[in-house]
């Protein structure tokens, strides 16, 4: 008995640090270790009743210590997620049959809760609560695979933990955007690239942009108000931030860094446009009037003697071209550049169909850098369903460019350029006459543009004066619905809005008031299509 006294001091004097450092190395964690230890000791303090020869006593703590360790490793493995459990207030683990029906609704319910706010942690957090509490790794083990140290991953459990648990306590409602998505469209102006506007392809970009417009949010905030896991969410906020929709502002917080016309601010800027178009049009008509023997004098050869074909062609691209010059320079700076190397201006709309930007829209294509040769102008109008961006490319203006007035023979072609004469002719942008290929669509050169320029200068004028007064409309009116952070695109975004506005709403509304008509087919001639040569 006196042997085994003698053992008991040994183990609690001599012993204790040395069983301490035993279970330090095998758990990494001074609390857990503190634990092991404690049980060890204990089970030694116990297990010396039983032992035979006491003067074996080093193999006997060590015996009792490994079998302790691996008593004290199972319990652990299996109540780790009784742990958290506990924790945050829910019952939902080790669970294996109910009585009760609703025993096992309760059990769903709880474990939805937790899904749900372990899919809100940010990636680390969840990463490291998933190896611990599901994959039962150590936090050395953890630290390792993360290249972490142990520290910081005992610290992000416990964040982890608190996160989870206040947010099942505040029982988090989804927001709106979760069941009823807004819409969202994509709108460029600029060198010409389609790549944006797949974004409209899909609602979630929009509206994660939407989201994050009028103040900086986490991805979890982010999260709460789509219904998107983080874990779906982290690749598509990079993608945005790279793309330059997205900035982080700080602290892992995102905000929308391009301007977002919501609702409201459309259809304000749209009654701007379609007010000043009313009394602008047919003071506009009025002079062209005026001046249409002249008109047709310089453009009767190229279009039939048809002033009406000439004004669908022509007009929009002169109001756009007025608009840039009267707005430069004070309100167009260099085009800024663009995460893809092209150089423009990018804005959004919390609407698919936005009257104004869409009604009409331009593209130029040359067939050498620059504006100084031969050019083709493509203008797509809503209202009479064109689709001339999409049946024209670099290769129809390529074999354009080599148009004179007359036509060109076909038998000149090489087999390429046949072919493409041939898709131009099915589409009913040409014709074969006599084997001479011409274009139906309006051909007028450089001087006969210029001098078309001079005939309508009191056109121009008069609009010139109108869409000053818009512009400066429109800019206080985008100042006025902005974040601050936005306002700076503000003069930018509203120089854009008044070409692309102003100058459909002035087509559309000579449309209502029959002085320009709808063709009856779109046999008659291609409109919205020229070329300068």
């Amino acid at each position: 008995m006196e042997e085994k006294n003698k053992l008991i001091d040994l183990i609690t004097q001599d012993y204790i640090s040395i069983i301490f450092s035993y279970a330090l190395r095998r758990t990494n964690i001074r609390e857990d270790a503190e634990d092991l230890a404690q049980d060890i000791l204990s089970e030694l303090i116990s297990a010396v009743a039983n032992i035979r020869n006491p003067k074996a006593y080093n193999g006997f703590i060590w015996a009792v210590a490994n079998n302790t360790y691996k008593r004290w490793l199972k319990k652990r493995k299996k109540n780790r997620a009784g742990y958290l459990e506990d924790y945050l207030g829910l019952e939902i683990f080790n669970v294996e049959e109910y009585e009760r029906i609703e025993d096992g609704v309760i059990y769903k319910e709880e474990l939805n809760r937790l899904r749900w706010e372990l899919s809100l942690l940010s990636k680390t957090y969840r990463d490291i609560v998933i190896l611990y509490y599901v994959e039962e790794k150590s936090c050395g083990e953890i630290a390792k695979e993360l290249e972490l140290t142990v520290d910081n991953v005992k610290y992000f459990l416990y964040k982890a933990r608190n996160i989870m648990k206040d947010g099942i306590n505040m029982n988090r409602e989804l927001g709106e955007k979760s069941y009823k998505p807004a819409e969202f469209s994509i709108s460029y102006w600029g060198e010409y690239s389609a790549k944006y506007y797949n974004l409209s392809k899909r609602k979630l970009p929009g509206n994660i942009l939407l989201t994050a417009m009028a103040k900086s949010i986490s991805i979890s905030e982010i999260s709460i108000e789509t219904g998107v896991p983080v874990a779906y969410l982290e690749d598509e906020v990079n993608i945005l931030e790279e793309e330059g929709f997205l900035k982080n502002v700080k602290a892992d917080k995102y905000q929308t860094s391009i301007i977002i016309f919501t609702k409201k601010m459309n259809k304000d800027v749209d009654a701007v446009f379609k007010e000043y178009a009313k009394e602008l049009s047919p003071k506009l008509y009025e002079k062209l009037l005026s001046k249409e023997e002249e008109i047709k004098k310089l453009f009767s050869v190229k279009n039939g003697g048809s002033i009406e074909k000439l004004l669908w062609d022509i007009l929009p691209i002169m109001l756009s071209a007025t608009i840039a010059d009267s707005l430069h320079p004070a309100y167009l700076p260099a085009l800024p550049l663009l995460s893809n190397g092209n150089h423009g201006w990018l804005w959004g709309s919390e609407e698919t169909n936005k009257p104004w930007d869409w009604s009409v829209t331009i593209k130029s294509i040359t067939q050498n850098a620059g504006f100084g040769g031969k050019y083709a102008v493509l203008i797509d109008f809503t209202i009479l369903n064109t689709e001339n961006q999409k049946q024209i490319g670099k290769e129809e203006v390529k074999l354009l460019s080599k148009m004179f007035e007359d036509g060109i023979e076909i038998s000149s072609l090489d087999e390429r350029e046949k072919e493409v004469a041939a898709r131009m002719i099915e589409n009913n942008y040409a014709i074969n006459v006599n084997g001479v290929f011409k274009f139906r669509g309006s051909i007028f050169n450089h001087n006969q543009g210029e001098e078309g320029k001079e005939i309508l200068r009191d056109v121009f004028t008069l609009y010139d004066e109108c869409i000053k007064v818009v512009n400066s409309e429109i800019l206080k009116l985008i100042l006025s619905s902005l974040p601050k952070h936005l306002q700076e695109q503000a003069a930018d975004i509203a120089y854009v809005k008044t070409i692309s506005g102003m100058m459909s709403a002035v087509m559309e509304e000579m449309v209502n008031r029959g002085y320009l008509h709808v063709p009856a087919s779109s046999d008659m001639y291609p409109i919205g299509c020229y070329i300068r040569i």
